[in-house]
């Protein structure tokens, strides 16, 4: 490895971190320093999708890389004292074309039908997102809410169909699924 070799030159230890492809270089003689700040100072400002950065912005919260994506879920004592409340989810790959943004039930709950629902964070990306189609977005909000509304009436057991929509380039998904009482894809074109 050439840094090995001209670090090793320069009087310095060297070692590789495989697990975040990092080479680490110290004075000889030294102990080893601690990076892991730095590391996770790279992820989160440098490798962090731009849409994932915007997102945590607007919503005030952070999302952590995980596997090839970005997600971010609320800690779980917040899911656990608002179990009577939908939460909302979000995940973006990491090359940045690829975003999902879902409303969710607390899956340890045996009955959803009572659950209050916020559709909002769905709403403010989709404004976000394509801010010159304000009918486009309502009418995907209109149909987001009877998904959502289908989904909790029926228990979890029934899922209106997925809607697929273009739109400013992008490729909208609308349904539910799993955890979801309303999920909405953004794929970039």
């Amino acid at each position: 490895m050439p840094a090995r070799f001209v670090a090793e030159g320069l009087g310095y230890e060297v070692d590789w971190d495989g697990a975040t492809q990092t080479v680490i270089c110290w004075p000889k003689g030294e102990p080893k320093p601690d990076i892991r700040a730095v590391q996770e100072y790279v992820r989160e400002q440098v490798l962090k999708p731009e849409t994932a950065r915007e997102l945590d912005s607007m919503f005030g919260v952070s999302s952590k890389a995980s596997g090839s994506t970005w997600v971010y879920y609320p800690p779980r004592e917040e899911t656990l004292r608002n179990k009577d409340k939908s939460y909302f989810i979000y995940g973006i790959s990491s090359d940045d074309k690829v975003m999902n943004v879902a409303i969710c039930w607390d899956m340890s709950l045996s009955d959803i039908r009572n659950i209050q629902l916020d559709l909002s964070p769905i709403e403010k990306v989709l404004a976000w997102k394509f801010p010159d189609q304000p009918d486009v977005v309502k009418e995907m909000m209109d149909y987001a809410w009877q998904v959502a509304e289908k989904t909790r009436s029926s228990n979890g057991f029934e899922r209106l169909p997925w809607r697929d929509n273009q739109v400013g380039g992008c490729k909208v998904k609308v349904g539910s699924v799993g955890e979801a009482l309303a999920d909405v894809i953004i794929e970039k074109n």
